[in-house]
């Protein structure tokens, strides 16, 4: 090899390390979600990782990059704006209850725009997911069909994997039946319920991590309907 083609490719080589070790420092100094205080984790098996998030006034999470498709539900009612890297952000105004499906996670920040607190559950998906295309659409509410106060007790389920949640509103003295898969309960409305043989009480926006041995049978004990999400993977 001549000096001047050595040269050449020391050069070009040179540009190639320089431009690996930019990307490197990149991928680095973009925050997982456990690594943005504002979020918190509250469970873990081979299948789910499961976080609370919460935004106070006009507070921001990090530039940080979901590594697994992931479950999104709010829990308050408040405004956010939510921005990927690259691109201009998305407001959404979110009612108690609302779901988002992320299949194809991206480098993003999470903006509270308003003085109320923004509150979400959030359940990375650890599994391989088949790809479908329809799945993903942040621009509705995956729990689509919400009855409202047009029944006394519905449901509504929806699938990701291995994870199912299900939206119930349970009217007065109804009863339904509780996977014994199922991790997660979020409280949309302040419950009383008769639960695996125990008097629970939660207060709205709470969230409960749960380990039952089996399926089990739950009343709601007030005299208001009781509105909730149940998890199970």
């Amino acid at each position: 090899m001549s000096s001047c083609c050595f040269a050449e490719y020391v050069g070009r080589l040179g540009i190639a390390l320089v431009l690996l070790h930019c990307g490197t420092l990149l991928a680095a100094a973009c925050p997982e979600i456990d690594q943005d205080s504002h979020f918190h984790k509250i469970f873990e098996n081979d299948s789910a990782r499961v976080f609370t998030l919460q935004l106070d006034r006009l507070e921001s999470t990090s530039s940080y990059c979901p590594q697994h498709p992931y479950f999104y539900v709010v829990t308050s009612e408040s405004q956010t704006t939510d921005t990927q890297a690259g691109h201009a952000g998305w407001s959404h105004n979110w009612n108690s209850g609302e779901a988002r499906f992320i299949a194809e996670p991206k480098q993003h920040i999470i903006r509270n725009e308003t003085a109320t607190t923004h509150r979400a559950i959030i359940v990375e998906i650890l599994t391989k997911l088949e790809f479908n295309p329809l799945a993903q659409n942040f621009q509705t509410d995956d729990f689509a069909g919400d009855l409202g106060s047009a029944k006394a007790t519905w449901t509504i389920s929806v699938e990701h994997g291995p994870m199912s949640a299900v939206k119930t509103q349970l009217g007065p003295s109804d009863t339904m039946t509780i996977s014994e898969r199922t991790r997660v309960l979020i409280a949309l409305t302040d419950l009383s319920l008769q639960w695996a043989g125990e008097n629970l009480q939660l207060s709205r926006q709470d969230v409960k991590g749960l380990s039952p041995d089996s399926d089990f049978t739950t009343t709601n004990t007030t005299r208001f309907p009781a509105k909730f999400i149940t998890i199970a993977f």
